[in-house]
């Protein structure tokens, strides 16, 4: 069975307090036998929900964050219709269209990360996360002239993915044994 970790490519910064919720979580996963590919995508489906409903849910300025979220298994692109389409390239915003296009080429790139990931896993992966590369930033709070503070969307703050895996985690056990084949 695949585990939950951190492992940012670009070395943006690191995710305070991430692994310990990491960890806590991949010591109850681990101990479910039988899990399954359905039950990791809907595990990661879950928690990417408690981003939009929880708090704090995921910071929006332009849409690019939460249209880059992604899930890929060894069967491909795993996320579906996402809700969210982001900002567009064909924007009268010029920042808009920046984001448009970053976004389209950072999925791009952790698709092709994933990819690699999960080919060299021997075990039932996915991968699961942002794919824009200043997500980590946002996570943390860091902003380009120091902490933000202004946060755009009522509700959202820094730390939203990491309360998510942390307030979801029951329910994604749950999911993963439900899911889970008897062997």
């Amino acid at each position: 069975m695949g585990v939950v970790q951190y492992n940012p490519s670009r070395g943006l910064t690191k995710l305070r307090g991430f692994n310990a919720v990491v960890t806590n979580l991949n010591r109850e996963i681990k101990k479910v036998k039988g899990g399954t590919l359905e039950g990791l995508i809907e595990a990661a489906g879950e928690i990417y929900e408690e981003t939009e409903r929880g708090e704090p849910i995921t910071p929006v300025e332009t849409g690019a964050l939460r249209a880059s979220w992604f899930i890929y298994s060894k069967r491909g692109d795993e996320s579906g219709n996402r809700k969210y389409k982001g900002p567009s390239s064909r924007s009268v915003s010029p920042k808009k269209k920046k984001k448009a296009r970053i976004l389209k080429e950072s999925r791009k790139e952790e698709m092709a990360g994933a990819k690699t990931i999960v080919g060299k896993a021997s075990d039932i992966i996915v991968v699961a996360g942002y794919s824009v590369p200043y997500a980590a930033y946002v996570h943390e709070g860091i902003g380009g002239t120091g902490s933000i503070t202004k946060w755009t969307r009522k509700g959202s703050g820094k730390w939203w993915f990491q309360r998510a895996v942390n307030s979801s985690s029951r329910k994604v056990l749950g999911i993963i044994k439900k899911n889970a084949q008897i062997i």
